[in-house]
């Protein structure tokens, strides 16, 4: 087992990490959709250290036999599930670091933002342009950049992919009017790996599943 995801079926982390799985190409999945919903019975409550025990409140959560990432720790999670992948997915030069911290609290802004949208249903105008200028900073980084850091994609770029497609499924042509985050979507579908992924993909609006998301490295026969 190189590592296991558990998450809802509709959970930004699952689809980030299926790009990235997607992008590498060199693992198999085992994917198990579970009937029943793991429920919070209220004794953890909510407090991150009792809540590990807690199924509803542990989710998502990635581990292996040595390591085990929890609910509450997002950019972990990612930072983790790109470290094992390798193929440049999480860089290990100090300074490309530091800058994946700065991009990460931009992609945060509009994340965060976006999530306390939907839980409110605050579907209005005023919602989206909010969300529309924060996304305009993230475009102003990559005036001159084909990828968030570096010249070739990392954890950040499918989590800002994936993010970014959510918007558009709310609100039609959301990136058509921010030409390098139009770029930036652009050159990431034109990722022959990505594409070829991104063909398969429906996306899903039904009430959110308990999946299970067993990842093994390929046999590779010589």
């Amino acid at each position: 087992m190189l590592f296991t995801l558990v998450s809802w079926s509709n959970d930004a982390s699952l689809r980030a990490v299926k790009l990235m799985l997607a992008y590498v190409d060199e693992y198999k999945l085992h994917e198990e959709v579970q009937t029943r919903y793991p429920t919070c019975r209220g004794k953890c409550m909510h407090n991150m250290h009792m809540a590990s025990t807690c199924s509803a409140c542990r989710l998502p959560y990635v581990c292996d036999t040595t390591t085990d990432v929890t609910s509450g720790k997002f950019w972990d999670l990612h930072r983790f599930v790109a470290g094992k992948l390798g193929a440049g997915l999480y860089p290990k030069q100090k300074d490309i670091l530091e800058t994946c911290i700065r991009v990460e609290e931009m992609i945060d802004d509009l994340r965060i933002s976006f999530e306390n949208g939907i839980y409110e249903e605050d579907y209005t105008l005023k919602f989206r342009h909010r969300q529309r200028g924060l996304a305009s900073k993230i475009d102003e980084w990559m005036s001159s950049r084909k990828y968030l850091v570096g010249s070739t994609p990392t954890y950040l770029d499918f989590v800002l992919y994936q993010l970014l497609f959510r918007h558009d499924v709310l609100f039609p042509r959301f990136v058509n009017v921010l030409p390098n985050i139009k770029r930036f979507v652009e050159n990431v579908e034109n990722i022959p790996k990505i594409g070829s992924y991104l063909e398969t993909v429906v996306y899903d609006d039904h009430a959110p599943r308990n999946v299970s998301l067993l990842v093994l490295k390929k046999r590779r026969d010589l």
